[in-house]
């Protein structure tokens, strides 16, 4: 999955912040694109710069779609960037975004159960003194 930036105390405070950060960061890569296109025209389409931005901005149209929502600020946002990008949405291929979501949901479960380990681990150290 693609990462909009490093995990911070943030997402401690709102759960929702990677989903916003990708959000956001697709939201400069298709500004990217479209001033690459402005500057050439159709001929930059096939600029190294244009098709790295086209990349990843592909690979944070599934995430986005696929990461669920926890709070009303990440649900209102991800509806308005699926409203807004209503023509992407329509063309995702299915395949790839069941794929991400099983990777999204793996991540999940691996990060609560580490959650679940460290919380056994503190309560073995509690108890042991």
């Amino acid at each position: 999955m693609p990462k909009a930036g490093k995990r911070s105390t943030t997402l401690k405070q709102d759960p929702d912040a990677e989903l916003i950060a990708m959000i956001a960061r697709h939201g400069e890569l298709f500004q990217r694109m479209d001033a690459i296109y402005e500057r050439g025209g159709d001929d930059a389409t096939e600029s190294p710069e244009y098709r790295d931005a086209d990349a990843e901005s592909g690979d944070f149209e599934f995430s986005i779609v696929a990461t669920p929502a926890t709070t009303v600020m990440g649900l209102a946002a991800k509806q308005l960037w699926m409203r807004v990008h209503a023509d992407l949405v329509e063309v995702l291929d299915i395949e790839t975004l069941i794929a991400r979501i099983l990777e999204l949901d793996a991540e999940r479960v691996d990060a609560g159960n580490a959650s679940r380990r460290r919380n056994d681990v503190a309560d073995s150290q509690a108890a042991a003194t």
